[in-house]
């Protein structure tokens, strides 16, 4: 039987090692700025917001709808999202589905040129509100 070796690093090994540290370290402060979103001025410009749902965990409760409307004050009779039932397939093979519908908080809101009261605005962070 072989017995295990002494497990020693060496010369070549520390240097590559080295190297790749060398590297990563060197890298560091422009992948933080990357993935941060910031320039050298402060925050960039080009940040969006978002909000994912996974709509196959939708269950049609509108707890999300309940949420917004007390979040944001939306009077009684109003809505600002909500969740739409959609049947999906044909006869005898139909499932039925959630889709919610929210605020997209779009680059270009149509509801923002479109409020006859102007109400909606948009910030210039890109969050759209409604007044």
């Amino acid at each position: 039987m072989d017995e295990p070796k002494n497990k020693t690093m060496g010369r070549r090994e520390i240097l590559k090692l080295g190297g790749l540290t060398f590297v990563g370290l060197a890298t560091l402060p422009s992948a933080l700025k990357l993935f941060a979103g910031t320039g050298e001025n402060g925050p960039s410009s080009k940040v969006r917001y978002a909000m994912v749902i996974d709509l196959k965990k939708c269950i049609g409760c509108n707890a999300c709808v309940v949420a917004c409307k007390q979040e944001n004050n939306v009077p009684l009779g109003f809505n600002r999202t909500w969740v739409k039932d959609v049947e999906r397939g044909t006869y005898p093979q139909v499932t039925r589905g959630f889709t919610s519908m929210l605020c997209n908080h779009c680059e270009n809101p149509i509801c923002n040129r479109n409020c006859p009261v102007h109400a909606t605005y948009q910030r210039p962070d890109g969050i759209v509100l409604v007044d």
